[in-house]
């Protein structure tokens, strides 16, 4: 099968469309937790969890990306996600 260039950038929108959707839906989900912190009295940082996460993430990896990369990407959505339960208080 023969594929040009559009046809690859069209593959790749459709892929970037999946990660806007999910990372929405990620943030969605961080707000709510972010609600019950504050309900219960709970600090949003929780510093030993977002460390497993990331070690966790890094070692899982993704296949041709590198876990370094990957690990730097979830520190990013981790501190938006802190940032969003932040200004729910």
């Amino acid at each position: 099968m023969t594929q040009d260039l559009k046809d690859f950038r069209a593959e790749i929108d459709g892929i970037d469309a999946e990660i806007a959707a999910l990372l929405d839906r990620r943030c969605r989900v961080s707000l709510r937790i972010g609600e019950w912190k504050k309900a219960h009295g709970v600090a949003v940082l929780d510093a030993a969890r977002e460390k497993a996460l990331l070690e966790r993430i890094a070692a899982r990896g993704a296949g041709l990306f590198p876990a370094a990369k990957l690990a730097e990407i979830y520190r990013l959505i981790l501190e938006s996600s802190r940032q969003l339960q932040e200004q729910e208080r």
